[in-house]
């Protein structure tokens, strides 16, 4: 029975959303008879219960709340390029590595020096996972697969000679503070989407390699590189929408199994069940804006015009996921802490799901057949939110131009058009098209690279060996160059 290691994502994302990435994964790989572990990294005080016999090795890391509120008071009020959002999330990687290190030392080495037969990294800044899969390459050869819980950065489709341009499609850090729009024939559109691509990479690729993980060093990598990270990887299995988005070039190891539709597996409370079958109502607007959302810090003007604008919805039944104090709320307005998302979205009487642009909000949306409007907040949400507009399944909202009569607009304009229904239906039935179920192919992969390691499965490009001057002839031009020069003077 082959031993697959899990590493997710820790402290740099504590969020839920990346965490469920990969569990239809990992169930699959458990109910196909393979013995799966996965090293759990987070500030709750108890280890998950994965079920389907996962086992788990649990390091717990105290929540920093100071931290988490000035993090939370920068998403809500700014909105953070390419290069600030990867250099910090991975020095706050870093920083977790380092808390492993001191706090649970026994528990990290017993996974780092176990015998795995294959070892599964979250792509997003899993700085000890990069550490423990380069270490079990070079010591034991065991072969390692990249998931990839989101679109990767630029940075990592040119490190994997993928032959990425940075005016053909928009930046994964659009801005959430501006309107939701990138328009390649714009001059100034091309510029800015240029200097994001650019800047990104100078971050990702040599500041955050070179400076920003130098804990890795402390387990004893002292030359990690992102070229030999992806070019030992056995597979990179991808989370994201990539058959409904715009086009990607892709590489033979790099497999999209994000097309997954899980069914809900909990029920209503009877309370929640008689508030959204209310006969008077015209149905049940769902708000939720994720795990790492923290309303307490929101401005007040913001917040107001969201409390308002719901209060005077009173045809519907809304649950609103506010983890804020909250005075006396109008009947038609349900307030939790946390809510059961996705048995709410599949309930029929479910009509509109208000949402920051979260990937899994989006696809648990696009799974349940509700249309959305979309308020992002930081990260790669701006850049879901404009894929949702274009495919016709959702407006939008701007956090920072947000007023009552916005909020109100927006929100019957879906309401009110069917065509975001019929639009999201459409949508749905081209996310799940596909030759093979997304989850039995991961499998299909996984157990592939079992039987043929130590074998590679795919051809690499011979790209991936070159450096960026070189896969763009600058090296060649800045020598004609010197050439013409020496001739001419």
């Amino acid at each position: 029975m082959p031993g697959i290691v899990t590493l997710v994502a820790g402290e740099a994302d504590e969020g839920l959303s990346t965490e469920m990435s990969g569990n239809c994964f990992l169930w699959e790989l458990a109910e196909a008879g393979h013995s799966v572990t996965v090293l759990e990294t987070n500030g709750r005080k108890e280890a998950k219960d994965f079920g389907s016999g996962i086992k788990t090795e649990h390091i717990y890391i105290p929540d920093n709340t100071d931290e988490k509120k000035a993090y939370s008071e920068i998403w809500w009020r700014s909105s953070p390029t390419g290069i600030l959002v990867t250099s910090l999330y991975y020095v706050i990687g870093n920083k977790a590595l380092k808390k492993y290190l001191e706090l649970e030392p026994k528990i990290f080495w017993r996974v780092a020096n176990s015998s795995w037969d294959l070892i599964v990294v979250d792509e997003l800044f899993t700085v000890h996972g990069y550490g423990i899969a380069t270490l079990q390459k070079l010591q034991h050869r065991t072969p390692y697969i990249i998931f990839s819980p989101s679109l990767m950065f630029f940075t990592n489709y040119v490190v994997n000679s993928l032959g990425r341009c940075v005016v053909c499609r928009v930046h994964l850090s659009l801005s959430s503070t501006t309107d939701v729009d990138y328009q390649p024939a714009v001059f100034a559109h091309r510029v800015r989407n240029a200097m994001e691509h650019i800047t990104e990479y100078i971050g990702l690729g040599y500041f955050v390699q070179w400076f920003g993980m130098p804990h890795l060093r402390q387990i004893g990598v002292s030359d990690f590189t992102w070229h030999r990270y992806f070019h030992d990887a056995s597979a990179i299995l991808s989370d994201a929408m990539i058959n409904i988005g715009h086009p990607t070039a892709e590489g033979t190891e790099m497999t999209n199994v994000g097309s997954v539709c899980a069914t809900p597996f909990g029920t209503l409370s009877n309370d929640v069940d008689n508030f959204l079958n209310d006969p008077l109502s015209k149905g049940t607007i769902y708000v939720a804006f994720g795990s790492h959302v923290n309303w307490i810090t929101s401005p007040t003007l913001l917040k107001a015009a969201f409390l308002d604008a719901l209060a005077e919805l009173t045809d519907y039944r809304i649950i609103f996921a506010y983890n804020a104090p909250v005075g006396n709320m109008p009947r038609h307005i349900k307030v939790f802490q946390f809510a059961p998302q996705k048995e709410i979205l599949n309930h029929n009487r479910t009509k509109l799901f208000i949402s920051h642009g979260g990937l899994k909000s989006l696809k648990e949306s696009i799974c349940a057949g509700v249309p959305l409007v979309l308020m992002p907040i930081f990260a790669e949400q701006a850049h879901n939110t404009f894929l949702a507009r274009q495919l016709g399944i959702a407006e939008t909202l701007n956090k920072v131009q947000v007023t009552k009569e916005i909020v109100i607009s927006q929100l019957k304009k879906v309401l009110n058009d069917s065509k975001y229904v019929d639009n999201v239906r459409k949508v749905k039935r081209l996310f799940l098209d596909r030759v093979i179920p997304a989850m039995d192919h991961s499998v299909f992969i996984t157990e592939r690279i079992l039987r043929h390691h130590p074998k590679q499965i795919y051809f690499k490009r011979k790209g991936i060996n070159l450096m960026w001057i070189q896969h763009l002839y600058i090296d060649l031009a800045i020598l004609l160059f010197c050439a013409l020069f020496i001739v001419n003077y």
